[in-house]
This record gives structure tokens, sequence and C-alpha cells, in this order.
């Protein structure tokens, strides 16, 4: 409970923080998948968090007894199935292909959280924790994955762009990431397809470390 009440208080605090940093943005904020990731990462931890408190409280007054999963928690696997390995996947997108490590660009606190810590520790709340995960979880993340492609597609046909200039076109027309440029559709389409793979290569770690969380646990049975 006191890991989970931190975790949902670091999350949120992080996620304000970062809104606040890019306030100028306005309503251009939401175009990232950073900032979507991040927005699903809270939500989730803060529902674990309201999980956690509400099962403390069950056990106080009435004991452990048997029964199915409230739809809370089915709602909270089903984000944090996503969030999971969605956040290692953001984490190798920025520094392998927006901000490359060997070619590293300074970057402020809260993008150094957004891009790293929360995958950090959302990797520690994978090991204290005994929420499951496999790869039949896979199909939540491909779809939020999918999600975001179809929106910069969208994004690029709508002339949306990103409420400021960038170097190569008129403001209507920036792409969200100069690495998912329609502009270019064929580098775009295989970056794309890249990015996917990598999810599905995210998915199968996350799936290896839960089978070897549940191995190491005398309580998994």
């Amino acid at each position: 409970l006191i890991f989970r009440a931190c975790s949902a208080a670091t999350f949120l605090g992080h996620m304000l923080a970062h809104i606040g940093h890019w306030w100028y943005r306005g309503w251009a904020y939401c175009i990232y998948l950073t900032n979507w990731a991040l927005m699903l990462q809270t939500s989730s931890e803060c529902l674990l968090f309201i999980l956690a408190l509400r099962g403390y409280r069950i056990l106080r007054t009435q004991g452990a007894r048997g029964g199915g999963l409230p739809k809370t928690a089915r709602v909270a696997m089903v984000l944090w199935s996503t969030a999971a390995p969605m956040s290692l996947s953001v984490t190798l997108l920025f520094f392998l292909l927006i901000n490359p490590v060997w070619n590293l660009r300074p970057i402020v606190y809260v993008a150094f959280f957004a891009h790293f810590l929360n995958w950090f520790l959302l990797l520690i709340g994978l090991f204290v924790s005994r929420i499951p995960f496999s790869m039949r979880h896979l199909g939540w993340s491909l779809l939020f994955a999918a999600t975001f492609i179809i929106w910069t597609v969208l994004h690029f046909y709508l002339k949306i762009g990103r409420n400021e200039p960038c170097v190569d076109y008129a403001m209507q027309d920036c792409p969200i990431y100069g690495e998912f440029d329609w502009h270019h559709p064929q580098r775009t389409a295989m970056t794309s397809l890249a990015a996917i793979a990598g999810l599905m290569m995210a998915s199968g770690i996350y799936s290896g470390l839960v089978r070897c969380r549940d191995a190491c646990d005398s309580l998994s049975d």
C-alpha cells in the first residue's frame, strides 16, 4: 500500500510538472506519444493505488475471502498491461531514434522522467507486486500503438500541425515527430513496423520477467 501510494504520487506529480513545463504548447501537448504514455501510466498507477487501498480496508474489516476480480481490477490489469511495455518502447524509441545515445542532446529532468525514470519505476512495481502479464496481453499495447500510428496519419492529412514552427515545413504541415513524417511514407511505414516489432520484443521481455518473478515467489502457486 505504501509503495502504491508513493508510486501514484510520484507519477501524478511528475505528469503535472511535465504538463506545466510544456504549457506553452497548449492543445498540442496531447499529440505526442510520450505524453499519451505518461498519462496512461499515471492513470494505471493511481488506479492500482485505489485498488490497494480498497483491498487493505477489506482485509481489515472482513479478512481474506474468495471471489472474482472486481471490474476495476480488470481495468487496472488492462491499463498496466498496456502501460508497462509501452514505457520500455517509448524509452527505446527516444534513446535510439529521436535523441540517440551516441549523439545525445541535453534534456530537462521532466523529459528524462517521461523517457526513462518512469520505465524504471514501473519495473520496480513489477517486481514488488504480483500483477500478471504474458504475451496474451500483447493485444492491448498493440492496440494503443496502432491507435497512435493512425493518429499520425490523420494528423498529417488533416494538417493539424504542432502549434509551433518546425524547420522544413509550414506550421500546419509539421509532423508530430520528424521520425514519423508521412511526407516520406515509405520511410515512416518502415519506422512504424520497426516500432511495432520493438513493442512485441518489449512485451516478450516483460513476460519473461514475470515468469522469473513468479518462479522466485513461493506464493505464486
